[in-house]
C-alpha cells in the first residue's frame, strides 16, 4: 500500500498511522493501542512477522536495557533446530524440533526435562494419566535408582529399586492391603523376610530410656499390649489390665 507521513508517524497501508510505525493490510476493527507501543502491525486476517535467514543462522528478538544490552532473548537456531528463551544471557527454556521441552536444560531427551526443583503451590496437583494400559511411575535416577508408580497390569501401587518396577519393596493393592517384601500381600499388612539369614524381623525401638517399646493388638473386646518394661527389660503382656510378665 501507499506510505503516509503524518505528524512524525509513518503509515504503510494506512493514511492514519496510530504510532511511530503502523503497518496495515486490511482493517482489524476498532482496537485501542497499548500505551508505549511504537510499532503496530494490523491485518484483517492473522498478521505475521517472518524472519528469513541462511541455514547456518536463525533469528532473534532481543530485549535490552542500559545495564544489560541483551538481558532477554527469544531465539531460534536453524542448525540445532531449537527455540530458546533466554534471560540474563542464559537459556532458561528450550524446545527441540521434535517437541521436547527443557527447563534449565538445552538439549532435553524427554517430552519434559527439568534441571532443578519444581514447586506446586495453592493446592496444586501433579497428575500422571494413561489410557494405553502402560505403567505410570516417577523414577529417581541417582547412584541408586528408585521408582514409585502404579503397575496397571495388576492394579497395584509399588515402590521399587530400579526403573522397571521389578524389584519391589513395598506394594499397596487395590483393596488397601500393604506388602513389605512381597508384591502380593494377603493381609492388611504382610511382611515377608528377604534377609539372607532367612528371618522375618520387625523392629519396634524406643529412642529414650524413659520409653517402652510397645506393640498393640486391638479387637472390639479389648487390646493386647506387648512391651518391654523400661529399666527392668522384662517382657510384659497386658490384656485389659490382666498382666503377664516374663522376667529378663
Amino acid at each position: 500500500g501507499d506510505t503516509t507521513f503524518a505528524a512524525g508517524k509513518v503509515g504503510i497501508g494506512t493514511t492514519s498511522p496510530d504510532k511511530l510505525l503502523h503497518l496495515q493490510s486490511g482493517s482489524a476493527g476498532s482496537i485501542s493501542t497499548t500505551d508505549g507501543a511504537v510499532l503496530i502491525i494490523e491485518s484483517d486476517y492473522k498478521p505475521k512477522i517472518h524472519f528469513k535467514s541462511p541455514n547456518a543462522y536463525g533469528g532473534s528478538i532481543i530485549f535490552g536495557s542500559p545495564s544489560d544490552s541483551d538481558a532477554g532473548q527469544i531465539d531460534y537456531d536453524h542448525t540445532s533446530e531449537r527455540m530458546l528463551l533466554k534471560t540474563g544471557g542464559t537459556t532458561r527454556l528450550a524446545i527441540t524440533s521434535s517437541g521436547l521441552v527443557g527447563i534449565g536444560v538445552n538439549d532435553p531427551d524427554q517430552l519434559l526435562e527439568v534441571a532443578g526443583n519444581i514447586h506446586i503451590s495453592d493446592g496444586g496437583m501433579l497428575q500422571i494419566s494413561d489410557t494405553s494400559g502402560t505403567d505410570q511411575r516417577i523414577h529417581f535416577d541417582g547412584s541408586t535408582q528408585w521408582s514409585i508408580g502404579q503397575r496397571n497390569s495388576v492394579n497395584k501401587f509399588q515402590i521399587s529399586k530400579n526403573s522397571g518396577l521389578d524389584t519391589v519393596y513395598l506394594t499397596i493393592d487395590e483393596t488397601g492391603q500393604v506388602g513389605i517384601g512381597t508384591a502380593s500381600p494377603e493381609r492388611i499388612l504382610h511382611i515377608r523376610g528377604t534377609e539372607t539369614s532367612g528371618h522375618t524381623r520387625l523392629l519396634v525401638e524406643a529412642t529414650q530410656a524413659s520409653m517402652n517399646s510397645n506393640l498393640t493388638l486391638r479387637t472390639p473386646a479389648g487390646e493386647w499390649q506387648i512391651y518391654n518394661e523400661r529399666g527392668t527389660e522384662d517382657l510384659r503382656f497386658n490384656f485389659n489390665g490382666d498382666l503377664v510378665t516374663f522376667k529378663s
